[in-house]
């Protein structure tokens, strides 16, 4: 299961998600990037 990595520095425009209760604060988003390329290589293996 796929989980939200911690984002404390620029956090501007960033929401708030429940996922994020683990960790003290609660604003992070989804690695953008690592989610852009897991998705090329699933786009790839097919």
């Amino acid at each position: 299961k796929s989980k939200r990595a911690p984002f404390h520095y620029y956090s501007g425009g960033v929401g708030r998600f429940a996922q994020t209760k683990q960790w003290v604060w609660t604003q992070d988003p989804w690695p953008q990037k690592s989610a852009d390329f897991l998705l090329h290589l699933l786009k790839n293996a097919e």
